[in-house]
Order: C-alpha cells, then sequence, then structure tokens
C-alpha cells in the first residue's frame, strides 16, 4: 500500500486514521529493512514488526497528542483552514 506500490492508495486517504497510517507506515519501515528473499521471511517478519509494535511502550501516544492538537486547532479556528499553524 502506498504510492507507486502494488496497491494505489491517494494520499490523504480517508480510509486511514492517523494511527492507521502511522501504523502501516512503521510496519513498512520495520518489515522492509532489508530486502526479503521468501514468502516465509516476509511472514516471520510481519509477525515480528506487530510484536515490537505491540510491545513498544507509549508507540502511539504521540499520534493520540497530534490527533488532540489538531483537532483543538480546529475548534480554534472555527473550522477554516488551519494547516499553516501545524
Amino acid at each position: 500500500i502506498g504510492r507507486g506500490g502494488p496497491v494505489q492508495w491517494p494520499p490523504r486517504s480517508p480510509d486511514l486514521t492517523q494511527r492507521g497510517f502511522f501504523f502501516w507506515g512503521e510496519m513498512k519501515r520495520l518489515v522492509y529493512e532489508t530486502q526479503i528473499e521468501t514468502i516465509e521471511e516476509l511472514i516471520a517478519r510481519v509477525v515480528a514488526a506487530a510484536a515490537i509494535i505491540r510491545e513498544t511502550p507509549g508507540c502511539f501516544e504521540r499520534v493520540r497528542q497530534s490527533f488532540q492538537s489538531r483537532c483543538q486547532l480546529a475548534i480554534n479556528v472555527k473550522g477554516r483552514h488551519f494547516q499553516q499553524n501545524l
């Protein structure tokens, strides 16, 4: 999933939440750090990457904080554009 990948996924897709976007990006980073030779190796890396993410304390804390900050900015500007304030 991603730009130029086997599954086209539009940037800023509403189908991905901030947590989902972070999760899949982190999974891809961990799984594809080095070249994969076999399907078994791919499966093992996916399982290992999920375990790493699950066991990392506070892994999603920054994502949650960013979401709250963006919500507060949207409230402050009464729903107008606020990207320049990020």
